[in-house]
Order: C-alpha cells, then sequence, then structure tokens
C-alpha cells in the first residue's frame, strides 16, 4: 500500500487509512518526503510492515497536540501479542516538543525488526521524550538504528503478563547509535532505562555506542 506523495499538511488521515488498509502480512510503502502526524496506530495480531526509501529520505514527523503523543504505535488492543512485524528505512522526527512524547512504541511486540530506523529531535527541558519505547515481548532485533532523545530508549514492563514477565525476552541491539540530550539544570537521563518490575533476559548491545 503506497499513501501518495506527502501534502505539506497533517497527513495524518490518509496514512492511518493505509496501515488500516494494509492489515497484517502486507505492507505500507512510504515514499521520500516529509509525513505530517498527531499520532498512528497499527493494532492487529501482527504481519505488519513500514518500509521506507531511507531514514533521512521518508520522515515521520510528529506534531503532538497532547501529552503522551506517540509518532507511531504498534500494539495489539484484543489484549495479545503483535508478532511478526518490520519496520524498515524510516525516520521518526518530532516538531518542536512541548509535551511529553514518544517516537516509536511497541507494546506486547514479538519476532519484530527494526532495521535502519532514525528517532530524533526528542529532546527538551524538564520533558520525558522517549525515543523507543518497549513493552514486551521477545525476539526483537534493533540493527543500525540512531536515537536522539532524553531517553532513547525505555524498557518497560509487559502489561499483558504478571509481574512483568516476558518485558525483555531476546532483545538484541545492533550497531546502534544513542544519543541522550539533556538539559543541564534536570535530570541526567540515562541512554537505556528499564523498569524496576520489568522481567528481562538474553538483553544483547553489539557495537555501536
Amino acid at each position: 500500500v503506497v499513501p501518495g506523495v506527502p501534502s505539506g499538511g497533517d497527513d495524518t488521515a490518509v496514512l492511518q487509512a493505509a496501515i488500516t488498509a494494509a492489515g497484517a502480512d502486507s505492507a505500507v510503502y512510504l515514499p521520500s518526503g516529509t509525513w505530517r502526524t498527531t499520532g498512528l496506530t497499527f493494532n492487529g495480531t501482527g504481519g505488519f510492515n513500514l518500509i521506507g526509501s531511507g531514514r533521512t529520505d521518508s520522515y515521520i514527523r510528529l506534531d503532538p497536540g497532547a501529552p503522551g503523543a506517540i509518532g507511531l504505535r504498534v500494539v495489539n488492543t484484543t489484549p495479545g501479542q503483535a508478532i511478526s512485524c518490520r519496520i524498515s528505512n524510516i525516520g521518526i522526527f518530532v516538531n518542536a516538543p512541548s509535551v511529553a512524547c514518544t517516537g516509536l512504541q511497541l507494546q506486547d511486540v514479538g519476532q519484530c525488526v527494526l532495521e535502519n530506523v532514525g528517532i530524533t529531535g526528542f529532546n527538551g527541558a524538564n520533558l520525558d521524550l522517549v525515543g523507543l519505547h518497549t513493552l514486551g515481548r521477545q525476539s526483537l532485533w534493533v540493527k543500525n538504528m540512531q536515537i536522539g532523545a532524553n531517553i532513547p530508549v525505555y524498557i518497560d514492563k509487559n502489561p499483558n503478563t504478571t509481574d512483568g514477565y516476558l518485558s525483555a525476552d531476546h532483545f538484541t541491539f545492533t550497531g546502534c547509535y544513542f544519543t541522550s540530550v539533556n538539559d543541564p539544570d534536570t535530570l541526567t537521563w540515562a541512554m537505556v532505562l528499564i523498569h524496576p518490575d520489568a522481567h528481562f533476559s538474553n538483553l544483547q548491545f553489539v557495537g555501536g555506542a
């Protein structure tokens, strides 16, 4: 599914329609350009594929209108897990954040690949601005990802399991570069923040910085 070309205005409706139309086991191809949105969601059992032409060519620009805005969210609200997802060759950029927001959120997702994805602009004084926010489950491969945010990566507990079980099982980050952008008068954020109740195993960081 190809949503066309960026309109120069709010592209939320056309992008969300393309994601919904593609459904499971299909793909949305995001052509070059800057796509403006107030937030996008894939809600289903899995098989979601979003492919761009490059992380510096195909941009999703989040214009957050309210606290808690998310550039792209992958979730199965049945509830249950979403499996076999792939997001590659796109950039996510937040426009002048004045409220807490997140670039990419994966909730109870398994067998997911994030490759050549950039998340930038998520920095501001006294704000919780998160690049990648995961809430479970397993087999996440992150390759050649660049994130600049107050909190580049937040590994949260899985809301669909007991006691945070299967929050991060076999998560591998390869060749990634994370930058924590801080206000010197506020807290010093961590590159990777892990919820104290998140149960994790086989969490690996290979190469990168």
